[in-house]
């Protein structure tokens, strides 16, 4: 379902239940935690082209952090009750190995900022 989001508005809050993802077709969403200090933290900037919301979805657990349009935002959420039951887990076996592939390149980028690459 194509949806849009103007500057500002929450697109899923952090504990909300996490069952679609969302391909960016034009715009910018923040992703953002609440530090301990009451503090909003951004943890990235995600842009059009590029999809957010996939750990929840396939983890089967609530949304750990919140997504909020930078600007105004088109995006396509994708609910996992919309895909055919017959190509779900393909599905989410293939979103596995993109948030895979992500986390190794993050934590090569660690490594090369502390010097240990």
């Amino acid at each position: 379902m194509r949806r849009q989001f103007e500057k500002g508005e929450v697109i899923f809050r952090a504990g909300d239940a996490g069952h679609s993802l969302y391909l960016i077709l034009s715009g910018r969403v923040e992703i953002v935690v609440r530090t301990n200090g009451g503090r909003d933290r951004r943890l990235a900037t995600v842009r059009s082209g590029m999809s957010f919301g996939e750990f929840a979805l396939v983890s089967d657990r609530s949304r750990s952090a919140e997504a909020r349009a930078a600007v105004d935002t088109t995006c396509f959420e994708l609910a996992l009750d919309d895909i055919d039951d017959s190509l779900r887990t393909r599905f989410l076996v293939a979103v596995a190995k993109e948030l895979s592939r992500r986390l190794s390149k993050e934590a090569f980028e660690l490594q090369v900022l502390e010097g240990r690459v």
